[in-house]
């Protein structure tokens, strides 16, 4: 959780690190959460059917 006033540049240093250590996938229906160490969601992803 964020404070109510995050600094824009430290905003984007954050979002940018994590896109490039593929934590986070930036699109354009905004930011979605890539990484995770459950098993099960991993085998869920890769066997699931993209929309």
């Amino acid at each position: 959780m964020l404070p109510r006033q995050v600094n824009h540049n430290a905003l984007m240093v954050i979002l940018n690190y994590l896109e490039q250590s593929n934590k986070i996938a930036v699109g354009l229906k905004g930011i979605t959460r890539i990484h995770s160490r459950n098993e099960n969601l991993r085998k869920a992803v890769v066997q699931g059917l993209e929309l």
